[in-house]
């Protein structure tokens, strides 16, 4: 099976890895047997009606699966939830909602207390601070967002 890879630099798909299937549909779990950087096959994956039920599935691990990101990077759901403060006015603008992955920036949606929703591009020089032990990112916001 063809498996798009987020980070192809990582050596987590290793032969015997378990990975969770979301959504699970016929398989809540599937094992590496061999995977080249592109296409992967699977232990529980025998036939062409197995593979149909995980087309679009994500495969995920455990948060405590995965390695220590390196300094100065985060992974994605550790910030999902994070607030989001304003750093020149030091007002909360919400918390982060999800991220958006776009070909040149990603985007993250930030939905305020009263449930607004507003999309910050995260170019350079927007992110001024991550604090994960706070729960609190520190953004220079464009005005056009303010």
């Amino acid at each position: 099976m063809r498996v798009d890879v987020y980070n192809p630099d990582s050596d987590l798909f290793v032969q015997g890895k378990i990975f969770h299937v979301f959504p699970a549909l016929r398989f809540s779990q599937l094992t590496i047997e061999t995977f080249d950087g592109q296409w992967c096959t699977f232990k529980e994956i025998q036939n062409t009606e197995d593979a149909k039920t995980v087309i679009n599935a994500e495969l995920c691990l455990d948060r405590d699966e995965m390695p220590a990101p390196e300094k100065g990077s985060y992974y994605h759901v550790d910030l999902i939830g994070c607030l989001i403060i304003d750093q020149d006015t030091k007002e909360i603008v919400g918390a982060l909602n999800d991220i958006l992955y776009t070909a040149s920036n990603d985007v993250w949606v930030i939905v305020s207390s009263q449930g607004v929703e507003k999309l910050v591009p995260i170019l350079d020089g927007v992110i001024e601070k991550i604090d994960l032990e706070k729960n609190n990112i520190y953004l220079h916001l464009p005005e056009v967002i303010q």
